[in-house]
């Protein structure tokens, strides 16, 4: 005789919630990594310095000088990692001018 695989203790009617699905947020616009103006004008200016290059991180182009990343290109804006000295002023004085954050709550150092 086959046994049924019947659970005593759970009614035969009993329903499973179904997940939530994931839930689109509608875009103003297209979403770019960056502003291909802004590189193309760094381009210029940058790799005229001796030393420094242009490469990619995470999507974004990035600039460096010995393989040390000092900048990046990320949405309208650039980060340019300076001295924390200099990055504090500039912050306090302008309101353009704010720490970068790659990800929510991690600031570039």
């Amino acid at each position: 005789m086959a046994q049924q695989s019947h659970q005593p203790n759970r009614p035969t009617s009993a329903r499973v919630p179904r997940r939530s699905k994931p839930v689109s947020i509608p875009q103003t616009g297209p979403r770019r990594l960056f502003n291909p103006d802004q590189k193309d004008v760094l381009d210029t200016f940058l790799l005229g310095i001796p030393g420094v290059t242009a490469g990619k991180a995470f999507g974004y182009p990035v600039y460096a000088i010995s393989g040390i990343m000092f900048a990046c290109l990320c949405g309208e804006g650039v980060a340019i990692k300076l001295p924390q000295k200099i990055a504090r002023r500039l912050i306090a004085k302008r309101a353009d001018v704010s720490e970068f954050e790659p990800a929510p709550g991690k600031v570039w150092r």
